[in-house]
């Protein structure tokens, strides 16, 4: 047998395993939080900027988001035009741009501090409540269960994804062009570093303007379900594939979800990676 399909059986049963774990987690979890209201109780407070303020974060949140990867994608295809005429050209740019991008959103949010919320975490006094809760390994919302429901949660959407592609218009079929590219690469190194930029970089990125920033604005606005739904809705559409509009919208609802009950933006970072990094298993499962 090759040692492509023993790989991709090893992650199969990997995932398998998983899967269960975690899916036996989460039903605890769901249990402890039916049994003790005070886990239910939202944690974030919403984040009441004034129209300067969230035209001041839309400005950095699009300047992050798109205009450094126009920039970079210029400047490279000047000076390095041949790496990027290949289909796998984009992955030269990724671990740039996404440095790039973390690098000037964490600035902002210095120089700036007034177009983002004081605080990304729930008041200290809320955290001091729910520290328990958040770190006890045992039969509460803790750590662990975060992490296994996350991996359960970026599973169910990754097969939600594969259903409904069958049903969709063929020019909806289409995978994100970074997908695509690293389906085509054979050139592992390119691969390794992009891994830190898809993996953690981007989560980090993503979760400070959709979460933090956007999501808890619109609860100021509306109460937290429509917010949630709506914030995830524009997460989804952020993104190149038409396919992956519906589970990204969920998912963006997991996030949202996660970052209640923790109180603290770490909670959708870390399912945020988990998806990402499962997505780079099934592309090199693929």
């Amino acid at each position: 047998m090759s040692e492509g399909p023993v790989a991709a059986q090893i992650i199969f049963f990997g995932w398998a395993l998983l899967a269960l774990t975690g899916a036996g987690v989460g039903v605890a979890q769901f249990r402890a939080l039916k049994r003790e209201p005070a886990l239910r109780r939202e944690r974030l407070a919403p984040w009441c900027a004034s129209a300067s303020q969230f035209c001041a974060f839309s400005g950095v949140a699009v300047f992050c988001l798109l205009a450094v990867g126009l920039i970079c994608s210029a400047a490279a295809r000047a000076v390095f035009p041949d790496q990027l005429s290949s289909g796998s050209g984009i992955l030269y740019l990724i671990p740039v741009m996404q440095i790039l991008s973390l690098a000037t959103l964490l600035l902002a949010v210095k120089i700036f501090p007034e177009a983002f919320p004081k605080n990304f975490d729930a008041d200290s006094a809320e955290l001091r409540e729910s520290a328990r809760a958040w770190l006890s390994p045992n039969n509460r919302f803790g750590v662990p269960a975060m992490f296994a429901m996350g991996f359960c949660a970026t599973l169910a959407i990754m097969l939600l994804t594969q259903l409904l592609t069958p049903y969709l218009p063929e020019s909806f079929q289409d995978d994100q062009v970074l997908v695509t590219a690293l389906r085509q690469t054979d050139n592992p190194l390119l691969v390794a570093l992009c891994v830190p930029a898809i993996a953690i970089l981007t989560p980090i990125i993503e979760e400070i303007i959709f979460r933090a920033g956007l999501y808890r604005f619109l609860k100021s606005k509306m109460s937290a379900v429509p917010a949630a739904v709506l914030s995830s809705v524009i997460f989804a559409l952020m993104h190149d594939a038409p396919a992956s509009y519906l589970p990204l919208a969920v998912l963006g609802c997991v996030f949202c979800w996660s970052y209640e009950r923790a109180g603290r933006l770490a909670a959708p970072i870390c399912i945020h990676a988990l998806f990402n990094a499962n997505t780079l298993l099934g592309v090199a499962a693929s």
